[in-house]
């Protein structure tokens, strides 16, 4: 159980003013608006009634205050092509890059320095629909790297937070600690405290989260609360998506052998494929473990269930287990392949 000094630091993350929350202040030459330092873009300008801007060549279209850093987007028309740049201004300095080709001003959801490099986050149409690239650009040049799969990005320390998401879920990046977190995408890092503590949500469930010990600390909505464990504190789910062989859907019938951390822990109930075949574990909290689900199917011939084979059994799942909650480990096969969802059993 957390104490309540813990609770209360960790409670304390929701209410800051973090420059998380200022961050989202960007404004665009089409959406005339003032921020906290009523700097502010004016036909192209950027515009301010108490702190000297810097003189920028070409239109700005776009500005936040980020991270501590008064960042823009402007254009540049130097040697005679139109393109972008972004930077910054720190004490009447200017400190610029150029914006990556593929990005457009519009598609800019971040912007953010550090000492080695501008950070920009976009989301970006790609074949299969809209997705979200984090691109790094060194302050010096040299190659552009660009991370898909970020939802949302902050710096904790002069270092990179990344918000992810994947086929297995949504997890906080920091160093070499990946944390999934029990809350559904579309989602953002919503505050960020001292001490290694951040707030992340969706805007229906917020989790508070210890990014630099890789643990999460409690998850809270307005309407819900999170169930208590007593007698389990895992509910393992799996079934599979309906396809158009109806056949499929109404004749497979299943079930999963469930091992945890090496060990047979037990196994789901029998039925449909389609319908979650459901089964419950008591693990220890605080920790991570690893959790394997074979798949074993009935073969109407002999009318005996055998273990089918390797290529249709699901991955191995390694996942964090807080304190005080029961999580939902939902196993989904698909056309292809499987996926995994991790969330916080609520009532």
């Amino acid at each position: 159980m957390l104490s309540c000094m813990t609770l209360a630091s960790a409670l304390s993350v929701l209410i800051l003013q973090s420059d998380v929350n200022r961050a989202n202040d960007a404004i665009t030459a089409q959406s005339y608006a003032s921020t906290r330092n009523d700097i502010y873009i004016e036909e192209g300008e950027l515009k301010a009634s108490e702190i000297r801007i810097p003189p920028l060549q070409g239109m700005v279209v776009y500005y936040s205050r980020s991270f501590g850093k008064n960042t823009y987007i402007r254009e540049d028309s130097a040697g005679g092509n139109s393109s972008y740049v972004c930077g910054y201004f720190e004490d009447g300095v200017v400190t610029e890059v150029p914006l990556p080709a593929p990005v457009s001003p519009g598609s800019v959801r971040r912007l953010f320095f550090n000492r080695q490099a501008a950070f920009v986050l976009a989301e970006n149409m790609t074949e299969t629909g809209s997705a979200s690239f984090l691109y790094r650009i060194p302050a010096g040049g040299g190659a552009v790297q660009v991370r898909d799969g970020v939802v949302d990005a902050a710096l904790a320390d002069e270092e990179l937070l990344l918000l992810c998401a994947g086929v297995d879920g949504v997890f906080v990046m920091f160093r070499d600690v990946k944390l999934p977190v029990s809350i559904e995408n579309p989602a953002s890092i919503e505050t960020l405290g001292a001490n290694g503590l951040a707030g992340v949500g969706n805007g229906t469930v917020s989790e508070i989260v210890d990014y630099v010990r890789g643990a999460s600390l409690y998850v809270f909505s307005p309407e819900l609360r999170p169930a208590l464990p007593a007698e389990f504190n895992l509910l393992v789910e799996a079934w599979d998506e309906a396809i158009e062989d109806t056949r499929h859907n109404s004749e497979n019938l299943v079930f999963y052998k469930i091992f945890l951390d090496g060990a047979e822990a037990g196994r789901t109930d029998t039925g449909l494929s389609i319908l979650p075949r459901r089964s419950v574990y008591s693990c220890k909290a605080g920790e991570y473990h690893i959790l394997r689900a074979e798949r074993w199917k009935l073969d109407a011939e002999s009318g005996v269930y055998r273990r089918e084979n390797n290529i249709m059994q699901p991955d191995a799942v390694k996942f964090y287990l807080p304190l005080n909650r029961i999580i939902k480990l939902g196993i989904v096969r698909g056309a292809i392949k499987y996926r995994v969802s991790i969330s916080t059993v609520m009532e």
